[in-house]
This record gives structure tokens, sequence and C-alpha cells, in this order.
């Protein structure tokens, strides 16, 4: 059983070693900080001051969205979603609906909302920056894929798989969204018909909150009923305490990620290819899984997150691979106030939760995952990193933070991402949309990503995974959906 190291003494008094330590270092540390800062607060005058910046627009990209430039061609930052709706596409109407809603938005001063959509990014003077696009066209970035339509669900999963991985033309803003004219429907026999546009982000120009948000608030259609997105506080501790955390454990948190032995899994160690395979679960109803979780006492993260663990573990069985103690995944933990604002940013800490794949029991596997949940929950761990990327990123070269969070990122087998969604069906142009589902984007040698995205009282769960890692992903939602039915059984919990 997992304890919470924040309660632990000796926890305590190793953080308080560490920090010992580093002030001891500070007179050495400090004048190497203060060099790299003038001479990063020099570049960015002469970033200013630069043509580009003179006869156009030119930002310089902010320190927690810089850090996801640091990508590979192995694995791309880009975020893919995909929002399936109900009628025929009208790429024109759409192509208008984002110019209006989103590209030529503006704020109460008339300044654009959203001008990083207009802009590509670049390096100026080792700095990465954002540059008007030459000449920015909308229908370079929202267009109808050309390829064979899709006649089966096996055949939209291979066009997502293939564009989920492609490059976005680095001399355009780094979004697109690809239409798929028609896609199979569950019940042809009724004459209805659906489509599909694929969202592609890069993680530099926002997070998974964020994007939803945007999504929301400014691309779909408005609804009186639509209310604003909420967050739960960070820990559930004021700013204060959540600062004083940080910096008592910072240090330690930092010295043993960088210590952390890496996963060892037939899930994690080889290689990426860079190719990518997708795939999703079924829609399961929230409401089944809030009984469940009543049930056992527990919150829907711990149920879903268990499930997972349990999903993972038959996988490995299934296919005669070893089974490792647990799998460690990498979390975003968003950290923006109780209410959003409009802004396209990064604002997040990271966490590794360890899953539990060696219980074979649901149960106790559900109550070691609450354990280590509740144990998170209390940790400045999410602070911790966002400070440190704000500060390395701000200050040292690329030479330096590229191989620092490299190894800081391989030392996890997977990203998991978990974002609710609004509860309500959304319409866009008018038109229903029946299904949302996102795919992460992984960092270094991590091969694979899962998401859970909640959506109109459905959960879905997504997945990508890298060739090299799992050749086909199909089969893990579906034994995601079978631990949920198995819980819910063990439970006596019924569906309505």
């Amino acid at each position: 059983m997992a304890v919470n190291p924040i309660k632990s003494v000796l926890y305590y008094v190793s953080a308080l070693l560490v920090l010992l330590g580093l002030i001891l270092l500070l007179p050495v540390l400090l004048p190497i900080s203060l060099y790299f800062r003038i001479y990063r607060l020099v570049l960015k005058r002469m970033i200013l001051n630069s043509p580009d910046a003179v006869k156009g627009h030119a930002d310089l990209v902010p320190a927690g969205d810089a850090i996801w430039l640091q990508d590979s061609p192995e694995n791309k930052a880009i975020i893919n979603a995909i929002a399936v709706l109900k009628g025929r596409p009208d790429i024109a109407k759409l192509q208008q609906i984002l110019m209006d809603r989103l590209i030529n938005a503006k704020n109460s001063k008339g300044e654009l909302l959203y001008r990083k959509l207009q802009q590509k990014f670049v390096k100026k003077y080792h700095r990465d920056v954002f540059i008007d696009e030459d000449n920015f066209d909308i229908k370079d970035h929202v267009y109808q894929y050309e390829g064979a339509l899709p006649k089966t669900k096996n055949d939209v999963q291979k066009i997502i798989s293939m564009l989920s991985w492609r490059a976005i033309d680095p001399e355009k803003a780094a979004w697109e969204i690809i239409v798929i004219p028609e896609i199979p429907v569950d019940d042809p026999d009724d004459g209805s018909c659906e489509y599909a546009f694929l969202l592609r982000f890069h993680h530099a120009l926002a997070d998974g909150m964020s994007l939803v948000k945007l999504f929301i608030t400014r691309i779909v259609d408005k609804d009186p009923s639509d209310q604003k997105i909420t967050n739960k506080n960070f820990g559930g501790q004021n700013k204060v305490a959540q600062l004083a955390m940080a910096a008592l454990f910072g240090p330690y948190i930092l010295l043993e990620r960088i210590l952390w032995p890496a996963d060892d899994s037939a899930l994690h160690g080889p290689e990426v290819s860079g190719e990518k395979n997708v795939a999703w679960s079924r829609p399961i109803d929230l409401a089944l899984i809030k009984k469940i979780k009543n049930a056992a006492k527990a919150t829907v993260n711990d149920v879903l997150m268990a499930c997972l663990g349990g999903a993972l573990r038959k996988h490995l069985t299934d296919n005669d691979l070893p089974v490792p103690e647990s799998m460690l995944a990498m979390i975003p933990v968003d950290l923006r106030g109780p209410v959003m604002d409009e802004a396209l940013e990064n604002h997040f800490g990271l966490v590794y939760l360890p899953l539990p794949t060696n219980i074979e029991d649901p149960m106790q596997r559900l109550k070691y995952t609450k354990s280590n949940m509740d144990a998170i929950k209390s940790s400045p761990e999410p602070l911790v990193s966002e400070l440190m990327i704000k500060y390395s990123m701000s200050r040292f070269p690329t030479a330096l933070t590229r191989p620092l969070y490299k190894a800081i990122s391989e030392k996890s087998t997977m990203v998991l991402s978990n974002v609710p969604g609004p509860q309500h069906v959304l319409r866009l142009g008018g038109q229903a949309i029946t299904t949302l589902i996102f795919w992460p984007p992984q960092k270094a040698n991590v091969g694979l990503g899962i998401s859970i995205l909640s959506y109109a009282g459905e959960v879905r769960m997504g997945l990508i995974a890298d060739k090299a890692v799992i050749a086909d992903p199909g089969p893990i939602p579906e034994l995601f959906e079978q631990q949920i039915k198995t819980m819910a059984k063990l439970l006596n919990v019924k569906n309505d």
C-alpha cells in the first residue's frame, strides 16, 4: 500500500537535507543563473528590435510553451483530437466559422485574442519566436482529406493513425483541421450520415484544458445552457501553502525524478519508430462509473485508473509478456484557478502515478490505486514541475534543458491525460457533435499515450501507440471496457 510521502518523517528529513545542500551551493549557482538571465534578456531585446518585429509581428514563445518545441521527428508534440458530426460537411462554411469565431476574435481593446494561430515558430538568436505567417490563409489550415473514404471503423482508425504522426508545415502556424467527409454509421439503413474532422494542434500553442475551453467557448455554436468551465483548486490549498511546499520539497523532488530508474517493461524501452497507431473505446456510461465509485467509496478517477491498470495487465498476459510490478504514467495536472480565462497557453504541472499491473484482483487493484491517487493529490509535485520548467526554459540554453527533460521523460511508460468535457451535446454550424476523442503526444522514448475524455454523459478512452511498442493497440480499449464491467459485477452495480 502506498504511503503519502509528505507524511513520512524520512521524506521530510531527506527534503530538508537536499534543500540545505542547495542553499550551500547558492553562491555558485546564483551568479550562473544571473548570467544566463542577463544573456536571455539581451537576446529578447535583439529579437524585439529585429526587422521581423518592426515590419510585422514577433513574440517570444513563453517558457512554459517553449519546452514543447523540444520534440523529435519520432515523437512530435502534436495533440490530435477527432470530432464526429451528424450530416454532411460544408468546408467553406467551417472555414468561415473559424475565421469569425477564432482567427478574427478580439478582446475589449480590439486586439486579436489568438494571434498565435496566425504565427509560425522560428528560431532567432537561440530563442523560440512566434512570427506572423507570410500570407495566412484559412484554407491552408482547414481542408478536406483527399484519400479514399473509410468503409469501416477500422478504416477510420487507419486514416487517423496515418494523419496523427504527419508533420505540420513549419512555414505555417502549427495547427490544422482535416475534414473526413464521410464515415460509416452504426445504422446505415436509417438514412443518416456522419463525417469527422481531425484537429491537430502543436502542444506549444496550448495544453489540453486550454484547447477544450477554446473548442467550447469559441468554435462550437453558442448555447444558453452553456456554463463556464470551472476547475477544482490544485491540492485544495491556497497559493501561499502551495508555494511553501514547493520550496521545501522541490529540490528533493527534482533530484528524485532525475535519479529515479526508468520503467522496464515490454511497453517501454525500445527505440520508437515515429509511426503511430490509434484506437479508442466504445462510449461508456458515465453514470455507471459513478455508481461503481459510490459503491467502492472511491472517486471516478480512482475507478478509471484501476481499470486502466487492469487492461494493461490483461494485454501483457494475453500476449505472454512479463508483467511488471507497476507502470509509471506521467499525468498532466491543471494548475489554473477556479475559473479559466480565454488565453491559449500551457499552465499545468506533472505527476507520476504508478499503475498497479501485478495485482490480479480488481478490488485490491482499486484499493492500491486509490491510495496512490490520494497521495499525489496533496503532493507539491505538479507545481514544482511547472516552476522548474518555466525557470529553466527562461534562462538556460537548449543544450542544457533538452537532455534534462529527455532524461526525466524517459522514466515513464506512458503519458496519461484525463480531461473533463461538457456534459451536454455540442453543435457546430447547427450539426450535433456525437463523439469527441483525443490523443496526447509523447516525449523522448515514450511510445504510449492514453486519454480519457468525458462528454455528454459518456466516457471514452483513446490510445495512441508507437508501432515499435504496440503494433496493434485495438484490443486495449476493449479490455478497458471489460475491466469496468467486471468491477461493476463484483460490486453488484447495474446500469439502468
